[in-house]
């Protein structure tokens, strides 16, 4: 029975089951969610207890100076009437030239950015377009200690007018709101990552009184699904996600903290998909103890804030908005921010924070290099052992062909080939065992009655037999991981979105060739199937008269497997598709060449010189391979000399197996492979009994 087929469908199967059900097993408790209370006040003493005012830049002000100054605090006077808002303006700045595969548009909302625009390039095989239409990425504000909106005086978000210095490759908004000036610059360094934008905001008191800002609030950007084919399993919205890694210890809010949600996702990081958190217009928030960076991401792309000095006390905020699609659909998108410690500002006096924000493809080798545990962003979670080096392995045959089609086949044979002498040790096992069934059959029946027994006359003959029952499993286990660990690489690999491959136009996606109706014809999962239904005959099961009403189950669920692998793989990538196709060809052609070698496990060099002994002493171990094979067939010894009172025992149990009365209710094709048997243990019989 072919084991590996039937272990790695009944993971795919429960890895479905999974997949139906993490909505409800992701769920947090509504009361817990929204206990807000709870977790500002938590907050506050986390904030009493750590250094609120320790500056990025600028003096430290002490927090008894900062609360007697708190009633001289530079804030908006309700009475006074607010600023105009002023009509938007976009420009595109910080452009490198001809050869930059972004395009980033700025607004003076904010003095912050509009829009992104990633060009085609060897990685990016199709645009993309980052849209923040309800708030700009990176749009800032001000918040007390309890994470509530500050309003400055005189201070209209749409007045940052731009500095202009002939700098192409800097940009610098000013906003003067009375006694407060607002500056705001953003820079990209050649030679660097080119999705990697440096930013500074630097808030500078020109009045008289303290200037009390506790936490400083931006804008991480929004998300919309990426479009694609119909999934029975895997809904485009589940990428949709917030996510933060938390360098610091827990906070006692409540189970939404990593280390104690039990999230798989990983222990510091923690990534919330929208449907977790709500419809339009919920709100998720997450209080941090030392957070490294927050973001924003679908299916292939991601926007990560990251401050430069890891901030104690911060806050993440997702929420769910509509949007629309490029078809002009409303959909529903993630928008999200990060608030974190900025501090007091003393009168004549500066304090700034200076991070990094990424707006890119979720590329694991990029993602890597930038460092910080930004890879995460990939969420491989507990196959990451698996997927980071095969995803690196893949990337590199990709740099030597030129084709993802081509690495995804070449990275399957060494891979097979990396397996090969575990699982051609499995298929020499399983064929033994196969043979050794109708004698197993024999002692089930004989000590039936006492499992102990039998138990200790299975490991004798499994001894006398050299064959290790568990020998054909391990190898088939192993590979299970590395399943797994390539689907969750290649589900968000970026590079793959828009990679051909002969008819497949893109390898992120279902092999589309027709629609029929709106149903997608695939044709990849077909031929998988194909080659699956192949490789189960090549392992004939092993069902005679004396089969047992489990080993027929598990037969027919055999004869199953490949179409539960069609049901489950149809819908999903078809470079997914394209590396199981593979495995399977590889597979077949692997057990035809093992089955040609012999059935019979390599013996060690330690057994061999025993046998070897034993053969010297007792030319009774000298058996031709034809009394071998009928010794084999009887389930006899294959050492010593046996008596006539041995071979009648052992055929009379055999024969009466086949008894005309028993067969009689099998098919025709069962009756005649038990008439077959039996002509093969009279045979059998009568051949040994001239021997001795």
């Amino acid at each position: 029975m072919d084991k590996k087929n039937f272990l790695i469908g009944i993971s795919l199967l429960i890895l479905a089951m999974l997949m139906f059900q993490q909505n409800a097993e992701r769920q947090l408790d509504a009361e817990k969610r929204t206990q807000r209370d709870a977790n500002t006040s938590k907050q506050s003493e986390l904030n009493e207890n750590s250094p609120q005012d320790t500056p990025l830049a600028g003096e430290v002000l002490s927090r008894s100076e900062a609360n007697s100054s708190a009633d001289k605090n530079i804030e908006a006077d309700p009475s006074q009437p607010a600023p105009k808002p002023r009509e938007e303006t976009t420009f595109k700045a910080l452009d490198f030239g001809g050869g930059d595969p972004i395009e980033i548009i700025f607004t003076n909302q904010g003095g912050a950015i509009r829009e992104i625009r990633l060009k085609k390039t060897n990685r990016v095989l199709k645009e993309y377009k980052f849209k923040y239409p309800s708030e700009p990425a990176l749009a800032v504000s001000f918040e007390d200690r309890d994470f509530r909106p500050i309003k400055l005086a005189g201070y209209e978000e749409s007045a940052f007018e731009r500095v202009e210095d002939g700098n192409s490759s800097r940009l610098t908004w000013t906003n003067r709101a009375g006694a407060i000036e607002i500056r705001r610059e953003y820079w990209r360094v050649p030679g660097e990552d080119p999705y990697l934008i440096h930013h500074r905001t630097t808030v500078t008191n020109h009045g008289n009184d303290f200037l009390s800002l506790d936490n400083v609030r931006m804008q991480i950007g929004s998300a919309r699904p990426i479009d694609r084919l119909y999934n029975l399993f895997d809904d485009s919205q589940t990428y949709l996600n917030i996510g933060y890694y938390n360098s610091g210890g827990e906070l006692d809010v409540g189970c939404k903290c990593a280390n104690c949600s039990g999230r798989i996702d990983g222990v510091e990081d923690e990534f919330w998909q929208i449907n977790e958190i709500g419809g339009a217009g919920n709100t998720y928030r997450q209080q941090l103890s030392k957070a490294k960076w927050a973001c924003i991401s679908n299916r292939f792309f991601v926007n990560i804030v990251r401050p430069l000095k890891e901030p104690q006390g911060a806050e993440v905020v997702g929420r769910i908005i509509n949007l629309k699609n490029p078809d002009g659909l409303e959909t529903q998108g993630v928008t999200g921010s990060f608030s974190f410690p900025f501090g007091s500002v003393r009168p004549g006096e500066s304090r700034l924070v200076e991070i990094e924000y990424y707006a890119g493809p979720k590329d694991y080798g990029r993602l890597q290099a930038i460092g910080e545990k930004q890879k995460t962003v990939m969420q491989f979670g507990i196959f990451s052992w698996v997927s980071e080096p095969l995803n690196s392995f893949l990337n590199l045959l990709h740099g030597w062909f030129g084709n993802f089609g081509l690495a995804i086949i070449v990275m399957t044979i060494c891979v097979k080939l990396a397996l090969w002498p575990l699982t051609a040790k499995s298929v020499r096992s399983q064929k033994m065992m196969q043979e050794l069934q109708e004698p197993l059959q024999a002692l089930r029946e004989k000590h039936k009655g006492n499992p102990q027994k039998l138990n200790q006359e299975m490991m004798k003959f499994y001894k006398e037999h050299g064959v290790n029952p568990l020998a054909g499993c391990w190898p088939m286990l192993i590979q299970i991981p590395i399943f797994l660990g390539l689907f969750w690489m290649l589900r968000s690999a970026a590079e793959l979105r828009g990679a051909e491959f002969l008819w497949i136009e893109d390898l992120s996606e279902q092999d589309n060739v027709a629609f029929l109706g709106s149903f997608s014809l695939n044709v990849l999962p077909i031929i998988m199937t194909v080659t699956q239904y192949f490789q189960m005959k090549l392992t004939p099961m092993n069902l005679g008269a004396g089969a047992t009403e489990q080993q027929r189950i598990q037969a027919k669920m055999m004869r199953m497997m490949p179409y539960f692998f069609l049901i489950f793989l149809y819908f999903f990538s078809s470079a997914l598709v394209l590396y199981w196709t593979i495995q399977n060809c590889l597979t077949i052609v692997q057990t035809l060449v093992t089955k040609r070698t012999g059935a019979s496990p390599a013996p060690t060099i330690e057994t061999t010189e025993k046998n070897q002994i034993k053969q010297r002493s007792d030319p009774s171990q000298h058996l031709t391979p034809e009394e071998k094979q009928h010794r084999k067939v009887l389930g006899l010894r294959l050492r010593g000399k046996l008596n006539k009172k041995e071979i009648k025992n052992a055929f009379k149990q055999r024969v009466a197996k086949f008894h005309p009365d028993k067969i009689r209710n099998l098919g025709s094709k069962r009756q005649l492979e038990a008439e077959e048997k039996r002509k093969k243990l009279e045979q059998a019989y009568e051949f040994l009994l001239k021997r001795e």
